[in-house]
């Protein structure tokens, strides 16, 4: 079977180099790691080793895509390093109808947005009848998220969006740990800081972990979505802490059961382990397998309904921020 031809969006708005077209393709394409180690050194030291500096000995290829085109929301020169990434020197492109021209499927990076373009972005790309991956926040409003979701279906075309949060092993492993307790009823996730791209994996694990079924959200803190309450509609209730930047705990799990206290004390708490960048990408390798599944299979490999919730939720953190009251996901979602 040929391999898919795959044209690579970098739609990162930020100063630096877009961050997720550099940490996804290694597990895609071959790629020359001293561009990365010269572009993105902090993502270097966990695609190699000590052992391995000039080998992606961290990553798992999975086999069946190039790419062959690259385009670069801020310009060729960003887009030029990224060709000088990939081994085969993907063409740079102009415009995003250049580069999805002449390709089987697409991926828009987008690893410092926040959601806010993806719609105006996709829907050339829907319209040409091409699979996309499109990176989280998938949108920042359920209006847009709504939108991508019909044009795809109108269009007979699939898509595929994640954050790898909601497919890392530790999901499995900490969902197994809950063995040892009754059943849970509270939870906190202690995030990494306040902005779109970073409240969407706190969401995502979140998600991972106890799906969805979101009844409503309540906010505090000084910032949006800084410190979010969120109640599923089983009576589930979750803290997303999104409070912090600069301490580097990464994200991790707290899990009490919602059962009563019995004498003698039952086992009631588990928790996970720090998850941070080594963790995340094994579970990079399987958003890149299920998008891979997406091309051969003309199915998305999730239901949408997950990514349209997640889009509710941060609209409704945001509501919630501004009003301080509980805003129920159904008024987001126009009483869905």
């Amino acid at each position: 079977m040929k391999p898919f031809k795959i044209a690579m969006l970098q739609c990162e708005f930020d100063e630096r180099d877009e961050c997720h077209s550099y940490h996804f393709a290694p597990f895609m394409d071959d790629c020359d790691p001293l561009v990365l180690k010269e572009v993105w050194p902090s993502s270097y030291q966990y695609h190699t080793d000590i052992n391995h500096p000039n080998e992606f000995a961290n990553c798992e290829k999975i086999d069946g895509f190039e790419f062959v085109s690259v385009w670069d929301v801020q310009g060729l020169e960003r887009a030029e390093r990224f060709s000088r990434y990939v081994d085969r020197r993907p063409r740079v492109c102009d415009t995003i109808e250049e580069a999805i021209d002449g390709v089987d499927a697409v991926v828009l990076a987008d690893g410092g947005g926040d959601g806010s373009k993806h719609l105006e972005w996709v829907t050339p790309i829907l319209k040409k009848r091409l699979p996309v991956f499109i990176d989280k926040p998938f949108a920042d409003t359920y209006a847009d998220a709504q939108a991508m979701v019909e044009l795809a279906n109108k269009m007979e075309t699939p898509f595929f969006t994640a954050s790898i949060l909601s497919f890392i092993p530790e999901v499995d492993t900490f969902k197994a740990s809950w063995a040892r307790i009754p059943e849970p009823g509270q939870a906190v996730i202690k995030g990494v800081g306040p902005s779109n791209g970073a409240v969407i994996h706190g969401l995502a694990l979140m998600q991972g972990l106890f799906g969805t079924g979101v009844e409503w959200v309540e906010c505090m803190g000084d910032m949006p979505r800084e410190i979010m309450h969120i109640h599923y509609a089983n009576g589930m209730q979750v803290i997303l802490l999104n409070t912090a930047y600069a301490t580097f705990d990464w994200f991790r799990c707290e899990v009490w059961s919602r059962t009563s206290r019995t004498n003698p004390p039952k086992r009631m708490y588990a928790q996970s382990d720090t998850i941070g960048d080594p963790e995340f990408l094994p579970g990079t390798a399987t958003v890149v397998r299920l998008f891979k599944q997406m091309l051969e299979t003309g199915k998305p490999p999730i239901p949408y309904a997950e990514p349209i919730e997640l889009a509710a939720l941060m609209e409704a953190g945001l509501k919630a921020h501004e009003s301080r009251e509980r805003v129920f996901l159904r008024d987001v979602m126009g009483g869905e």
